[in-house]
């Protein structure tokens, strides 16, 4: 995954919120850059492990003193205020929500192969998107 960020000034820092997801398990890279107009000015990358249906959120911070500087955060899963883990926060705002919930059924009766399909939020790899993969969902929310 490569994110571009817009022109970095000389005299400021920038915090940034990277929502990162896998429909598989391996290694993903994630590659930040840097542009003054169409010039690159910089770039990091990072490598990340992500295991199949996992959301990760890492914060990082940007600036530019001379070249691109960028701190990243260690990638983690979202958590709720209290700490508990947060597996299907898909949008990584500390939630699991009716956005959350949208993302998923938005997809309701989709397939392999259908236009729009994807294998993320097919939840029990069963190849298409159902009423369980939405429960799923909705059950994991705290309080459920």
């Amino acid at each position: 995954m490569t994110i571009s960020l817009p022109s970095l000034r000389d005299d400021a820092d920038y915090d940034y919120r990277i929502v990162l997801r896998a429909s598989e398990n391996g290694t993903g890279h994630l590659t930040v850059k840097g542009y003054e107009g169409y010039a690159e000015t910089g770039s990091e990358s990072e490598a990340v492990e992500l295991e199949v249906h996992q959301v990760l959120r890492s914060d990082l911070l940007a600036y530019s003193d001379e070249e691109l500087i960028v701190d990243f955060g260690q990638p983690e899963i979202p958590t709720a205020s209290d700490g508990t883990p947060l597996l299907y926060d898909f949008d990584a705002d500390g939630r699991i929500d009716d956005k959350d919930i949208g993302r998923v059924s938005s997809l309701w009766n989709t397939c392999e192969g259908d236009p729009g399909y994807d294998p993320f939020f097919d939840l029990d790899d069963d190849g298409c998107l159902t009423i369980l993969d939405i429960m799923r969902v909705v059950n994991s929310r705290p309080g459920q």
